[in-house]
């Protein structure tokens, strides 16, 4: 059990998948798994995808409200780009921690926390 409002993590967790759904290539893969970490109420959610990915220059700006990549424009040109930045705001306002890294050997892999996600220990 964590403490937490449970909309907000509803919000983050759903458009953490669905960005992994939406912006994957057909027939691509979707992981999510919840681990329990230390004692008590630690743990890490992780979602991760086989898609094309997110440039390393990049990365730093995904939860940037109104930002969308040059692909994600190029490969959904509906979208608004405020999805990350929903779900970076619902994590702050939950205590925990976000951190987006690229998969290897394509995608994106995007970490939450309810301790401080240090890059170097992802």
């Amino acid at each position: 059990m964590v403490e937490a409002d449970p909309t907000l993590v509803e919000q983050a967790i759903s458009n953490l998948v669905d960005n992994g759904v939406r912006y994957n290539t057909p027939g691509g893969h979707v992981a999510v798994v919840l681990d329990r970490t230390g004692t008590g109420c630690g743990f890490r959610l992780t979602v991760e995808d086989d898609g094309p990915g997110v440039k390393p220059d990049e990365l730093p700006h995904l939860a940037t409200r109104r930002f969308r990549g040059d692909d994600a424009r190029s490969r959904r040109p509906d979208g608004q780009g405020i999805g990350l930045a929903i779900v970076a705001e619902a994590i702050a306002r939950s205590g925990w921690t976000l951190r987006f890294r690229a998969n290897s050997p394509s995608g994106l892999i995007a970490k939450v926390g309810s301790y401080p996600i240090e890059p170097s220990g992802y």
